[in-house]
C-alpha cells in the first residue's frame, strides 16, 4: 500500500495548480519543507515570470480552453484511492502505465562502465510502509526544463529581467547561521559550485589577456617575417639580373666596432677564412674532451703548469706583443701550434709570419721549465710581488707564499678568491696564478742548480737564503707556537692598490718597461761576452767561481699585457673595421622625368632702383 497523506485543502489546491508540473507530486508536507529553500524560491520566482511571459505572448486557442476548464479533480490536488495513480501531465510520453511507480524517464541511478550496477529502471519500487522522507533538491527530477520544450525566450525579456549581485558567494549560508538554523547540504554545494565558477572566470579573464598579448606579437611577428622575406626575394631577384643591391641578410650591425654588412653576399671558403684556420680543428667530440681530461685527473690530479712569458719589441723583433698564460705539460686534447694560431688570431694586428719565433718561444720555455717533487717537507716562505697592467688598470700587491707546499697552496684558488673580493675580471685571475707561479719557479730553479734537497733543511746559498723570510715557528720555553703578527710599519707594502691610469700614464708605463727591458738586454749580453753565462752580476760571480748560474731573484718582471683589439672595452686598441666587413659604397639616382636642358641665359632677371623692384620671367 501506499501513503496518501491529509486530504488537501482548497488554498493547497490552488497553490499545487501553480507548480511546475515536476513538482505536482509533491505532499504539502514535502512542499513546507522545500519552501524556505533559496534554490526553491528562485526556481519558482523564474517559472511564474516565463509563465506570465508566454501568456502575453500566445493566447490559447478555444479548444485548449475549454479542455484546460475539464481538467478531473484529481490533478488539481482532490482525494485519492489507495493504490491509484492519478493520470497527471507529469507521467504522459515517459512510458509510465497505470499502476507503475511515478518518475520520470532517466531518474534511476547513474550507470558507469566495468561496474556490476543495477539498473534501477527496471526494478519495481516497492510500496512504502511509512511517510515519505525528507525531500532534498538533489532528489528533486531536475532534468526537465521548467521552460516549455522548443520555446526560446527572447533577449528582450531576459534584459528586462532584473538579477541582482550576490554581496557574498556564501551570502545564504551566512544569513542561515546567523539566524542560528543549519545551512543545508544543497546549499552548501551550491556556493561551492558558483565559488569554482567565480575561479574559473578570474582565470580565464587572465588568461585571454595573455592569449590576445601572444596573439598580437605573433601577428607582429609573421608581418616583420613577410617583409623580409619580400625584401630577400627581392635582392636574390636583383641579383640573378646582376644588378645592385644590397645583401640579402640586411644592413647586419650598424656601429658599436662591428662595422656594415649592408653590402653584396661574399662566398668565404673555409681556407680564406682567417677565423677559422685548419689548424684549431680538433678531432674530439665534447663527450670524448670531457672523458679524456677526467682520466687524466683521475690518474694525475696535480697539474704540471708552465708559466710562459711571451715579450717582443718592435726593436728587435720587428713586432710587439707582451703576453701571459699557462701551459698544461700533459695537455692531451690541443696542441700548443693550435694554442700559438689563435693567440694571433685574438691579436689580429700581427701578421701570421711570427708565428715561429712565437711558437720558438714558447717550446723554449717548456723545455727549461723544471718540475719538483711531489713530496716536498718543510717551510720556505718567499715574497710574491704583483704589478700587472691590464688596459688601463693597475694592480700592485705583495704577499708571503710556501712554495713548499703545494697541496694547500693553489695558485689559481688563490687568484680566484683574490678576484672576487676585488671585484677584478677574469683576465687578472691568470695574470695573478702566472706572477705566483713564475716567481715559485724561479725560486725552484733556482733551489735544483745548488743541489737542494726540498726537505726543509737549511738554505745555504747566500743569494737564495737572503730572499727567504723568518719562520712562523717560534720556540719559546721549550714550546713551539705560530705566530702571524706583522709589523704595523709593513701593512703598506703588503696591502693591494688597484689603480686606474690615464692615456699619457700608460704610454709612459710601456716606455719604462721598454727601457727596462734593453737594459736587461745589454747587461745579459756583457755577462755573456765576459763569462759565458749569466744573468746578473751575483750569478757571474757565481758562475767565475765555478758554480751553477742562478736566476736574479732580487728584480721579478712584471706584468703589462698588450691591449685586446677592440672598441669597446677602455684602454684597448681600436682598429677600426675589420676586413672581412670591408664594401664598396655605390651611390645611384634614378629620376622618371627627364632633366631640363640647363640654359645660357637667365631666366629671371631683377632690376629696382628708387622705389621700384621689377621682376621679368622669360618662359621657354
Amino acid at each position: 500500500m501506499s501513503y496518501q497523506g491529509p486530504p488537501r485543502t482548497e488554498g493547497q489546491q490552488r497553490m499545487m495548480s501553480m507548480l511546475p508540473p515536476q513538482f505536482a507530486n509533491l505532499t504539502p508536507a514535502q512542499l513546507e519543507q522545500l519552501k524556505n529553500q533559496p534554490h526553491f524560491q528562485s526556481m519558482m520566482r523564474n517559472y511564474l515570470q516565463r509563465q506570465q511571459q508566454v501568456q502575453r505572448q500566445q493566447v490559447p486557442p478555444p479548444h485548449q480552453a475549454q479542455q484546460a476548464q475539464q481538467i478531473p479533480q484529481q490533478v488539481l490536488g482532490g482525494a485519492r484511492q489507495a493504490g491509484q495513480i492519478p493520470p497527471q501531465n507529469f507521467n504522459m510520453g515517459q512510458n509510465t502505465a497505470l499502476g507503475q511507480p511515478v518518475g520520470p524517464a532517466g531518474m534511476g541511478g547513474p550507470s558507469f562502465s566495468n561496474i556490476n550496477a543495477r539498473n534501477t529502471l527496471h526494478q519495481r519500487r516497492q510500496a512504502s510502509q511509512g511517510a515519505p522522507g525528507q525531500v532534498t533538491m538533489s532528489a528533486l527530477p531536475m532534468q526537465y526544463s521548467i521552460v516549455a520544450p522548443g520555446y526560446k525566450i527572447p533577449s528582450e525579456v531576459l534584459k528586462k529581467v532584473s538579477f541582482p549581485q550576490l554581496e557574498s558567494l556564501h551570502k545564504w549560508s551566512e544569513k542561515l547561521k546567523e539566524e542560528g538554523k543549519e545551512v543545508p547540504y544543497d546549499l552548501k554545494l551550491y556556493e561551492h559550485l558558483i565559488t569554482k565558477d567565480a575561479e574559473y572566470l578570474k582565470r580565464f579573464a587572465v588568461q585571454r589577456e595573455s592569449s590576445k598579448e601572444e596573439i598580437e606579437t605573433l601577428l607582429r611577428d609573421i608581418k616583420s617575417y613577410n617583409e623580409i622575406k619580400q625584401l630577400r626575394m627581392n635582392s636574390i631577384a636583383l641579383s640573378a639580373k646582376n644588378q645592385l643591391n644590397n645583401s640579402i641578410w640586411g644592413e647586419g650591425y650598424q656601429g658599436y666596432g662591428n662595422g656594415m654588412t649592408n653590402s653584396s653576399t661574399k662566398l668565404v671558403y673555409p681556407q680564406q677564412n682567417r677565423k677559422y684556420p685548419s689548424s684549431l680543428e680538433v678531432a674530439y667530440t665534447d663527450r670524448q674532451v670531457n672523458e679524456l681530461v677526467a682520466r687524466k685527473l683521475a690518474q694525475n690530479p696535480r697539474q704540471s703548469l708552465v708559466p710562459i712569458r711571451l715579450e717582443f719589441e718592435s726593436e728587435r723583433d720587428k713586432f710587439k706583443l707582451r703576453d701571459t698564460f699557462l701551459w698544461d705539460m700533459d695537455e692531451p686534447i690541443v696542441r700548443l701550434e693550435s694554442f700559438i694560431q689563435q693567440l694571433l688570431e685574438d691579436y689580429r694586428f700581427i701578421p701570421q709570419t711570427h708565428y715561429s719565433a712565437i711558437l720558438a718561444s714558447a717550446k723554449e720555455q717548456i723545455t727549461d721549465f723544471r718540475r719538483v717533487p711531489d713530496e716536498m717537507v718543510g717551510e720556505l716562505r718567499v715574497p710574491i710581488r704583483i704589478d700587472i697592467t691590464i688596459n688601463n688598470t693597475q694592480l700592485i700587491d705583495q704577499f708571503e707564499w710556501d712554495i713548499l707546499n703545494y697541496n694547500d697552496n693553489d695558485p689559481e684558488d688563490f687568484a680566484r678568491t683574490m678576484c672576487e673580493e676585488m671585484e677584478l675580471p677574469g683576465e687578472f685571475g691568470t695574470c695573478i696564478s702566472h706572477s705566483i707561479r713564475e716567481q715559485a719557479q724561479l725560486f725552484h730553479r733556482a733551489l735544483l742548480f745548488v743541489g737542494y734537497s726540498f726537505d726543509g733543511s737549511p738554505i745555504n746559498e747566500d743569494e737564495i737564503r737572503g730572499h727567504q723570510l723568518p719562520s712562523l715557528k717560534i720556540d719559546s720555553n721549550g714550546e713551539d707556537f705560530y705566530s702571524i703578527l706583522r709589523n704595523p710599519n709593513a701593512v703598506a707594502d703588503y696591502s693591494p692598490a688597484l689603480l686606474k691610469l690615464t692615456q699619457l700614464e700608460i704610454e709612459r708605463l710601456d716606455k719604462e718597461i721598454e727601457r727596462e727591458a734593453r737594459r736587461k738586454r745589454r747587461h745579459n749580453l756583457t755577462e755573456e761576452s765576459g763569462t759565458g753565462r749569466g744573468s746578473s752580476r751575483r750569478g757571474a760571480l757565481t758562475t767565475a767561481r765555478g758554480g751553477p748560474s742562478l736566476p736574479d731573484l732580487s728584480d721579478m718582471p712584471k706584468t703589462f699585457r698588450t691591449p685586446a683589439p677592440s672598441s669597446i672595452l677602455p684602454g684597448a686598441v681600436d682598429l677600426g673595421v675589420p676586413d672581412i666587413y670591408t664594401y664598396n659604397e655605390v651611390y645611384g639616382m634614378k629620376t622618371q622625368i627627364r632633366n631640363p636642358v640647363p640654359s645660357s641665359e637667365p631666366r629671371v632677371k631683377y632690376s629696382h632702383n628708387g622705389g621700384r623692384f621689377i621682376v621679368t620671367i622669360k618662359v621657354p
